[in-house]
């Protein structure tokens, strides 16, 4: 998976049978224990696309994604470095995790809730530890956004989204500008500091993103911002804004499906799909590729 630049290696596949001798369940995120952390997940690493074509992973990418990788320049593919995997999908091929409630202490271990409200039906978190490095302008990611009430009220300007590999919803970053946190970009866009920092900025988003949007951004990325469910120091993922978009949308935009929304987000294995997204604005909707 070269487009994401993932260093790929193996994992032994001692994890399953230390779980199985355990009696834990090889599926469903519930399962995690709040009080303990379990060992990072042993899913498989492809050398090769005849061995992955071998197995019944394409499904799985097929589900996900729409395709699945069709070049043997595309391996080897280790699927534990992913950020997010599909319980629902993984148990169509008879694959499971085991995901922990506890918030995690070493990289490869399986969350069952990062983002609090933000997760996506049926989404696992793989950890993937920072610091994380800012991401070039024009590039394709992989991202989740959730129209959720928070997002519905404070979100009609710009659009928030958490960078997560494995999602099979991908965004194009454009011109973009990154920032630690939220308190930098006010500074560095509106020059003063926010009028509540424990809050956030949230006063400043809206004056924030049209400034940047009128500078030429199309993006911002904030590398440590720690509102998720273990804060900064054990962060899941990189927050992104679409500035052209309003996250009071499960799409993103009001308009999905128009020639600009086309330009900036994608689907298929490499984005290499157009997407067909549906705004169903029922509580907790979430972007999603049909």
């Amino acid at each position: 998976m070269k487009s994401n630049s993932f260093v790929f290696r193996r994992r032994a596949s001692v994890t399953w049978l230390f779980l199985i001798l355990l009696g834990l369940p090889l599926s469903s995120c519930n399962n995690g224990n709040s009080g303990s952390t379990l060992p990072p997940v042993d899913l498989p690493t492809f050398e090769t696309i005849d061995e992955f074509n071998q197995s019944r992973w394409p499904e799985y990418f097929t589900d996900v994604y729409g395709n699945s990788p069709s070049s043997e320049s595309d391996f080897p593919i280790d699927m534990n470095l992913f950020s997010l995997v599909y319980e629902d999908s993984l148990e169509a091929i008879d694959e499971g995790i085991v995901c922990q409630t506890a918030c995690p202490d070493q990289q490869g271990q399986a969350v069952c809730n990062a983002t609090g409200g933000h997760d996506p039906p049926s989404a696992i978190f793989i950890y993937q530890p920072g610091p994380y490095e800012p991401l070039p302008d024009n590039k394709w990611v992989e991202f989740t956004h959730c129209a959720d009430p928070e997002a519905v009220s404070a979100e009609q300007v710009g659009s928030w989204m958490y960078l997560l590999p494995g999602s099979g919803n991908f965004f194009n970053l454009g011109t973009t500008k990154a920032f630690l946190d939220h308190e930098q970009a006010v500074e560095h866009f509106l020059g003063r500091p926010c009028e509540k920092p424990g809050n956030e900025c949230v006063e400043e988003f809206t004056e924030l993103f049209e400034t940047a949007r009128a500078q030429g951004f199309d993006s911002l990325q904030f590398l440590a911002h720690a509102d998720q469910v273990c804060g900064a120091t054990k962060s899941i993922a990189v927050e992104l804004v679409d500035l052209a978009g309003s996250g009071a949308y499960p799409c993103g935009d009001e308009n999905p499906g128009s020639s600009e929304w086309n330009a900036r987000y994608r689907t298929g294995w490499d984005a290499n799909l157009s997407c067909t997204c549906i705004n169903a604005l029922a509580p907790g909707s979430c972007f999603a590729c049909q």
